[in-house]
């Protein structure tokens, strides 16, 4: 989720990034409760090999076992099934064997 635009985006191996929202409707939702927590740009998560220095792979969840994969829940319909969804949230359509990602306003699918 990009809080400059309030799109979900994918970014490539080129090093540009594709949205994924589509065309749908943006809302300052997302942004209008007020933390307290400050952000810190130098933290990383990296779920796999320990050998990867944060430098080498920029990203706050980075995933860095080649034998292994993130698992995304699957949810038949997300856009009906799931009554609350949040912004950023991203769900494996078991029905329609796609993406579903929303962006706090509407559902977005990515089919590969």
């Amino acid at each position: 989720m990009d809080p400059a635009d309030k799109r979900v985006k994918l970014k490539l191996a080129d090093g540009t990034w594709q949205n994924l929202s589509g065309a749908a409707q943006v809302t300052n939702s997302i942004l209008s409760a007020p933390s307290t927590i400050q952000e810190n740009a130098t933290e990383q998560v990296i779920i796999g090999s320990t050998s990867i220095t944060p430098v080498q792979v920029p990203g706050i969840l980075v995933h860095s076992d080649p034998n292994t994969a993130i698992i995304l829940p699957k949810v038949p319909s997300p856009h009906l099934n799931i009554k609350n969804p949040s912004a950023g949230m991203i769900e494996y359509d078991s029905g329609e064997k796609m993406l579903a990602l929303f962006n706090d306003t509407q559902w977005a699918f990515c089919k590969p």
